[in-house]
């Protein structure tokens, strides 16, 4: 009793100093990351959300720059209407709460508030400019045909064909007036069209009907009249002029509401920043403490890790070894005054037990309780290791089958208690015929025997099952049911393996090849042996 209380003695001291170590170690560490968890804190609550609050700001903004740049470039009221629904939602998007800087500059909304104003300008400028695109390109249409049929009047003057000429010049100076940029050429380009209608009207004073002349007149104040389509062109180039620098002057305060929010974003940026190096700072500091505090309970573990080792690991080590080799080296008594010594003594006496009950276990397990001789699972270890001899050295192996002939009528007429007396006797006669050590004489299962014959040519094997068979029959047990002898005979079947290249010999192929002799013996008449050729397989 006194020997369990010191080990628990000791166990308990121990258990305490590690637990104290880590109370200690946790509690250093509760009071460094309740600084790291602040500054951490306030990155995740304010910086980290103001940069990400800056940064959907910025892209909210390069969004509007490429809305913008195709509200310039709008062909139609469709896409002009939805471009400006799309405008009109990003600037609510940055108007809102939500996009809302740390730093709350009201430059910032000023900007917006001038840059809502402009889209809103250049939006209606963009629907003048398709309205009147819209009236040119109507007016362009009518006036082309007004020149058509006025070419095709003139496609069946008899005596003008010039005048066709000049009809069909008017043709291509309409289309050129659509293709023209230029205001400057536009104007040179309204003389030239001035003379060609002349030339149409004049025609050498020959041939011009009052319905032609009208019609002339006609083309010639669509083209050139105050409203004409010379002067809507160069209505639209202005009109164009004006709202692509109204675009640029967009796009310019979109870029500089760009470059507002980029500072902002920078400012934030330089802030989180340094808030980010103080977090870093602690958590410097506290991996420090922490290494300074994880090598002092390296050293006190090692430590204790050092007496467990040497006052019980080194013993339990020794105490292992004895286990181990038990049965190569007697065990020894260890040196101490505790449970592991104790351990130690009782494992020695608990070993010699051991020893005497595997000693009679073994026994009876590879013994034939009935005959006394080995039983089948002693021929089955002993067949493999003599076949694997065999194998090695290139010698003959033989196995000799017997079964008791007429043996369940023997049982039958004289009893059970007769018939385990028979068998006793047939084995001890078995066994003494087998003489060599290397021989061994089995009971294979109820009246069934083996022998198993290293190392024995065929012929030897064949003198040694008809000695078998002739020391049963000397025996002369009676047997009245016998239909052969008045006597007990056995029938045996012998086979005989030679290992070569060419052979595979098993344990199964072996006693199946022995059986099948045994049973050619019985078919044969019984009280014989016969001998088969080992099958090959």
């Amino acid at each position: 009793m006194r020997l369990v209380q010191n080990t628990l003695s000791t166990f308990t001291l121990a258990q305490f100093s590690v637990i104290g170590l880590f109370i200690f170690i946790m509690t250093m560490t509760f009071l460094r990351l309740a600084d790291v968890k602040n500054a951490l804190s306030t990155l995740t609550t304010q910086s980290v959300p103001a940069i990400n609050q800056a940064s959907k700001l910025t892209s909210e903004v390069q969004n509007l720059v490429t809305l913008t740049a195709q509200l310039s470039q709008s062909q139609s009221k469709s896409f002009q209407r939805l471009v400006s629904q799309q405008i009109k939602t990003s600037l609510l998007s940055l108007n809102s709460p939500a996009f809302k800087l740390e730093t709350n500059d009201k430059f910032l909304f000023i900007q917006l508030n001038a840059l809502s104003q402009e889209i809103e300008e250049l939006n209606n400028l963009i629907a003048y400019r398709m309205r009147i695109e819209d009236e040119f390109d109507a007016a362009i249409e009518q006036l082309l045909n007004l020149i058509l049929s006025t070419s095709v009047a003139f496609e069946h003057h008899p005596i003008l064909p010039e005048k066709r000429n000049n009809a069909a010049n008017l043709f291509l100076q309409v289309a050129q007036i659509r293709q023209q940029t230029r205001i400057h050429k536009l104007r040179l380009l309204e003389e030239t069209i001035e003379y060609e209608i002349s030339q149409v009207r004049n025609g050498k004073g020959k041939g011009n009907n009052i319905e032609q002349i009208r019609e002339l007149e006609k083309i010639e104040q669509m083209l050139l009249g105050d409203n004409g389509l010379v002067n809507k062109k160069i209505e639209v180039l202005r009109v164009t002029g004006r709202a692509r620098g109204r675009g640029n002057f967009v796009r310019n305060l979109v870029e500089d509401l760009a470059r507002n929010i980029e500072i902002q974003t920078d400012k934030i940026s330089i802030q989180t920043l340094n808030e980010g190096k103080e977090a870093t700072r602690l958590v410097e500091e506290h991996i420090q403490l922490a290494l300074i505090s994880a090598f002092i309970a390296i050293l006190i573990s090692f430590a204790f890790i050092y007496y467990l080792y040497r006052r019980f690991v080194i013993r339990l080590i020794k105490l292992t070894n004895q286990v181990e080799k038990a049965h190569e080296v007697e065990p020894k008594l260890l040196d101490g005054n505790d449970e592991i010594a104790r351990l130690g003594q009782t494992f020695s006496e608990y070993f010699e037990k051991v020893q005497s009950q595997e000693k009679a276990l073994l026994e009876l397990s590879l013994s034939d309780p009935l005959t006394g001789i080995p039983n089948r699972r002693a021929f089955e270890d002993y067949l493999t290791k003599s076949i694997d001899q065999s194998r090695r050295f290139s010698w003959p192996l033989s196995v000799i089958m017997i079964d008791v002939d007429y043996f369940k009528k023997y049982n039958d007429h004289y009893g059970h208690n007769q018939g385990d007396e028979c068998l006793r006797k047939v084995a001890a006669a078995l066994n003494s015929t087998v003489k060599r050590s290397t021989d061994l004489c089995a009971r294979f299962g109820g009246e069934e025997f083996v022998v198993l014959l290293p190392h024995t040519e065929e012929e030897s094997a064949q003198m040694i099952a008809e000695r078998l068979r002739n020391a049963i029959e000397t025996l002369a047990v009676p047997h009245e049911k016998s239909q052969i002898s008045p006597f007990v005979t056995v029938s045996l079947g012998v086979t005989v393996c030679h290992f070569t290249n060419e052979t595979i010999c098993s344990s199964k192929s072996i006693i199946e090849t022995a059986d099948k002799a045994l049973y050619e013996a019985k078919s044969k008449g019984r009280n014989q042996y016969v001998f088969t050729d080992f099958i090959k397989s």
